[in-house]
């Protein structure tokens, strides 16, 4: 072994003299000395240069090649994966990309949004993203919303290699830091798409240390046991949290922000990893991802021939694939661009890039059937070049039909397409053609809403609107759901009505905003007049008790059975409802109403009654920390039995514990 080593050496380091004859043991000595500190100095400069200059396989990990974006920096899904080169946003309520060098006025209402007191930790870009307690998604189903950003890798992580994630976070201390243990990233095989804008489940790769108010580093080891490929950062959800909230106000909307900046992914397989129990091998999260999440498909090109729109063969094959997969899922929606080099005029470009539009959409209605409402469709001209123009290579890359899968839902983007058919096209044959197909894709909630749609005002003059109405009422579970849904409807329409309604189409932030036929409003009541519009509504419903009983809800659709609830408690009088609780509560106890609204009764007749709240569900505003406004059994001793038990009594029904 010796003999070994010290031919290695000999080989490894060349020693440039010889020994003489006279003292030629000493000298040997010498040389042997000087090869082994050479190669040392070798180990010690180049291996650790060689560990050092591992490539970052995220390009624009410090976000720096961005568009121009100090206009707004509140974006939707489809404008910040255009304006962060390399990004994703995940969700339609796209990360917010903050540009230090912008120096906009912010009004108080936005004051939170990449607040000047927070500097990116290099370069002038980072990202805020957000966890929403009070938030519901777009589906109207579940309660927490994140903010994400995505990144998709070009090839997958190699099975077998070691790779270590790294990125810099500056947490904002918010008003319940809870929320904070649930911040990190996932991985996944592929581009997944957050539909309805709910929270994705993860428990992997978050936070182990928690610092706020300063910039810290986060560093993960990942060894892949499949091929992971799309890395996202945001707030998830797990069995342990994070919690939600009943009730939103402006302080626990923004307040839960944080800013992460130079992402990095490098290959540390032949680097010594400290412990290997800190590298976690991983394929996917076991929990049950959120419904309306899903794989994207690749995005497709077609090229043509200079100041030509006819397709070729290349193109046709292309298109044929695509028309396969998109038939598979025929609930996707695509993003459909129109492109041309700068050959020519503006407008021509303009007009050749529109007709190269037709000639695909027309190929793939005529032969495969895939229908127009399926695309949102964005005629660029020569104003969004791939490459440039410069080139004779560049040039026919530019001359291009993209095709790139959305976020939308179909039912959304349909929708928006009859808007626009009634308010920019006033052809209403055409709104009630895709409102006819809507109508097959919608909830019974959805239904009710675009019954109550104010932007369909000029349709419902039609002579055929009747008729369509009684085709829509006649789609609902039955009778009893579809009087519920318009009791709901009357009792939140001054409320939150117009806001749900705002919901039922895609919403492109960057064009919409802009755009007053997207608003839905309703005039603002007074006191009196909203009183007497309650007592109206609890008329009506007296009628619908009298006839159906209090609902089941295992016998009508979601929500339908909170028209009830909500109904009395917006009366406001002890007497109605005490009347009405205990058939609630036995109700609640078959599983046939929700424990959540029954504790709002209870709580809302504590108060009525000067007392302490038992399940802490009603809250006034604003709040104040030196304010209590509504005082809870916990901080009074109210009696021997029920002091200090309200999270016991949350507990019993199944509602999260509260912090005090």
């Amino acid at each position: 072994m010796k003999q070994q080593l010290q031919l290695f050496i000999r080989k490894a380091i060349p020693i440039p003299f010889r020994c003489s004859d006279s003292n030629i043991p000493r000298c040997h000595t010498t040389i042997e000395y000087t090869r082994i500190v050479m190669l040392l100095l070798v180990f010690y400069w180049v291996v650790p240069f060689n560990i050092m200059a591992q490539t970052n396989m995220i390009s624009n990990g410090s976000f720096e090649q961005v568009n121009k974006i100090c206009e707004d920096t509140s974006m939707g899904h489809e404008w910040f994966s255009r304006a962060l080169s390399h990004w994703d946003g995940v969700s339609p309520a796209g990360a917010t990309i903050c540009d230090a060098q912008c120096e906009t006025v912010q009004d108080k209402r936005r004051e939170k949004i990449c607040p000047r007191d927070v500097k990116p930790i290099h370069g002038n870009i980072m990202l805020q993203l957000s966890y929403m307690g009070g938030c519901m998604d777009s589906n109207h189903d579940k309660l927490g919303c994140s903010k994400y950003a995505g990144y998709l890798l070009p090839e997958p992580l190699e099975l077998g290699r070691t790779y270590e994630i790294s990125y810099w976070v500056y947490l904002k201390k918010p008003s319940n830091p809870n929320y904070t243990k649930h911040i990190g990233f996932n991985i996944y095989t592929d581009k997944i798409l957050n539909q309805y804008n709910g929270m994705l489940n993860g428990s992997e790769f978050l936070l182990d240390t928690i610092i706020f108010d300063k910039w810290y580093e986060v560093k993960k080891n990942l060894r892949p046991l499949c091929d992971l490929k799309f890395i996202v950062f945001g707030t998830f959800r797990n069995s342990m949290g994070p919690e939600t909230y009943i009730h939103t106000t402006e302080s626990n909307v923004e307040d839960n922000s944080f800013f992460i900046d130079n992402v990095s992914l490098i290959d540390v397989t032949d680097a010594e990893v400290e412990k290997v129990e800190e590298v976690k091998r991983y394929c996917r999260y076991q929990e049950k991802e959120p419904e309306g999440v899903k794989t994207i498909l690749s995005d497709i090109n077609c090229y043509f021939e200079s100041g030509a729109w006819d397709l070729n063969d290349s193109s046709r094959k292309v298109l044929d694939e695509f028309a396969r997969a998109a038939k598979a899922d025929p609930l996707a929606t695509y993003r459909l661009s129109s492109h041309a080099d700068n050959v020519g005029s503006d407008e021509d470009n303009m007009v050749l890039a529109d007709k190269r539009m037709k000639t695909v959409q027309t190929y793939l209605y005529e032969k495969h059937k895939i229908p127009e409402f399926r695309f949102l469709t964005f005629n660029e001209g020569e104003n969004a070049p791939s490459l440039s123009n410069d080139t004779e290579d560049g040039r026919a890359k530019n001359r291009r039909v993209g095709i790139k899968q959305t976020i939308y839902s179909l039912d959304a983007l349909i929708y928006r397409k009859a808007i626009q058919d009634i308010h920019i096209k006033e052809d209403f044959d055409a709104a009630l053609k895709k409102l006819t197909i809507w109508i097959n894709l919608s909830t019974d909630f959805e239904k009710i809403l675009m019954l109550e749609d104010p932007r369909l005002g000029s349709l419902r003059d039609d002579g055929r609107w009747k008729n369509f109405k009684m085709k829509v009422h006649g789609r609902f579970k039955n009778k009893e759901s579809l009087s519920l849904y318009q009791l709901w409807a009357s009792d939140q329409k001054y409320r939150t009505l117009s806001r749900y309604i705002e919901n039922l189409q895609a919403y492109l932030h960057h064009i919409d905003s802009k755009d007053t036929i997207w608003d839905v409003d309703f005039p603002d009541l007074n006191s009196k007049e909203m009183a007497e519009e309650d007592q109206i509504n609890f008329q009506r419903l007296e009628v619908h008790l009298k006839k159906y009983g209090f609902p089941r809800s295992s016998r009508i659709s979601w929500s339908a059975d909170k028209a009830p609830i909500l109904i009395i408690l917006h009366q406001n009088e002890l007497e109605i409802m005490e009347k009405y609780l205990p058939e609630y509560e036995k109700l609640c106890r078959k599983g046939e109403a929700d424990w959540k609204y029954y504790a709002f009764i209870i709580d809302r007749i504590r108060i009525m009654k000067g007392e302490p709240q038992k399940y802490g569900t009603q809250f006034g505003l604003p709040l104040r920390e030196d304010q209590e406004i509504f005082p809870l059994v916990d901080k009074y001793e109210y009696s021997p039995k029920e002091k200090y038990q309200i999270n016991t009594s949350r507990d019993i029904i199944g509602l999260p514990k509260l912090k005090f």
